[in-house]
């Protein structure tokens, strides 16, 4: 691995932005598939094709990381010894892209700008027990919505023929669900970050969050 390319896959693992983004990875193949079945406008033809074309950068962009990652940790295991390099010599494999970015590792809290650790501490903040599983719960109803919405053929022609209401349009409904879930994968992961720097925290006796 070059120094160039180790240098940008460490800046990519430590972008916390990337991080957090990473919440809206699983809307990616939801909305590919919204597109091809209820999008109708000129250029419906050529979205027919937009999952495989997508699909294959996907892989190729999938192989690329998981190759990296699994030079990175050669690169590691080099440095072990004899024992631990038994012990780790299954483990170098192609990872996973998840795993090669480490998207569920938190980055350093210091290296957080200020904003992003006020809304860790605000809207990271454990809710009380009774609705520590309300975003959990709110997710699942809203991924199902989404999935009803996608697989029907008509589900806003269904919803008004059952409800005896004017037909809403598609896609602001679709958007208004989608931004919805987002949003609560969205305190989900701020949730987790939040406990892991108070955790981390707690063992040193420093504050949680040095920009507040």
């Amino acid at each position: 691995m070059t120094d160039t390319t180790s240098k940008l896959l460490d800046g990519l693992q430590r972008f916390w932005l990337l991080k957090l983004a990473w919440v809206a990875a699983p809307l990616a193949p939801l909305f590919l598939i919204a597109l091809v079945k209820h999008y109708v406008g000129p250029i419906s033809g050529w979205l027919s094709a937009l999952p495989f074309l997508l699909s294959c950068a996907g892989l190729a962009t999938y192989w690329a990381l998981g190759m990296i990652g699994r030079r990175q940790k050669r690169a590691r295991i080099r440095g072990l010894s004899p024992l631990q390099r038994v012990q780790m010599s299954d483990e170098t494999d192609v990872v996973s892209l998840r795993e090669t970015l480490r998207i569920a590792d938190n980055p350093p809290v210091e290296t957080l700008p200020r904003y992003v650790q006020v809304a860790v501490a605000f809207w990271g903040a454990p809710l009380p027990k009774p609705l520590s599983q309300t975003p959990l719960v709110l997710s699942l109803f809203v991924y199902v919505l989404l999935a009803a919405m996608i697989f029907i053929d008509d589900p806003m022609g269904e919803l008004s023929r059952r409800l005896d209401m004017p037909p809403l349009p598609y896609w602001p409904v679709f958007a208004f669900l989608a931004l919805s879930l987002v949003v609560l994968l969205l305190l989900g992961r701020l949730n987790q970050m939040h406990r892991h720097y108070v955790a981390e925290a707690s063992t040193s006796g420093r504050h949680p969050f040095p920009a507040l």
